[in-house]
């Protein structure tokens, strides 16, 4: 059977209730404390402090604090109004329902911040996954346009290479053709070579084999002696 806890203190502002419970010199680490919107509790074996509030509290902004040997409880009205006493008397059956009540209101909250939390770990995997999949595109993109760069460089090389050749190429192909030439022909044509004085065209030689012909048949033939 526990000590039930008489010695307490409490006062309150506006907008706030202060409840000062003694540790009765146990430890800070052997207290288990509960706040509800309706009910607060404070456990340290074998003693214990519980209170069924007269009015309503925002539990979310309420707190606890251990220090000088005491149990502090800050808690933040629901309405800003004076309190006429810090608790409410009920039945032993209405504790256990307002306590089953504290303990389900807990248990959704806890269950409610829960899900906020899995759903800010879905969004912030989401958006990692995001973040990741624009830097994924991003790096293709840059190495597609590494590719575009290298293919119209390699192109225009070309095309300065293409220019370049066909500029040569009236000084390049004779020295080309001379370098396949048989070296038959090459020596030939530095022992003989081309004059072109001694060129005559085909009508021209026929023309002086025929006048030389007809001189042959004009000519006399020559005289014979008869002998005496």
């Amino acid at each position: 059977m526990p000590l039930i806890v008489n010695d307490y203190t409490w006062s309150q502002t506006d907008s706030l209730v202060i409840v000062k419970v003694p540790l009765h010199k146990k430890l800070p680490r052997d207290v288990d404390l509960f706040t509800s919107s309706k009910y607060i509790k404070a456990h340290f074996p074998p003693y214990l402090f519980e209170a069924a509030l007269s009015e309503e509290i925002v539990e979310e902004n309420s707190k606890c604090v251990l220090r000088d040997g005491h149990i502090l409880f800050l808690l933040a009205k629901r309405e800003n109004m004076t309190w006429a006493s810090l608790t409410k008397e009920l039945t032993k059956q209405e504790l256990i329902r307002l306590k089953e009540e504290a303990i389900a209101e807990t248990h959704n909250k806890f269950e409610k911040m829960s899900n906020e939390k899995a759903i800010q770990k879905s969004q912030r995997q989401s958006a990692c996954v995001s973040k990741h999949l624009a830097l994924e595109g991003e790096a293709k993109a840059e190495i597609q346009r590494k590719k575009e760069t290298l293919k119209t460089n390699a192109l225009t090389d070309f095309m300065e290479w293409k220019k370049t050749e066909t500029d040569d190429s009236s000084t390049l192909l004779p020295l080309w053709k001379k370098l396949q030439a048989k070296p038959s022909e090459m020596q030939s044509d530095e022992e003989h070579p081309k004059d072109d004085h001694l060129i005559f065209d085909d009508e021209s030689i026929k023309t002086k084999k025929e006048t030389q012909n007809i001189n042959k048949k004009l000519k006399p033939p020559p005289k014979t002696e008869k002998p005496l």
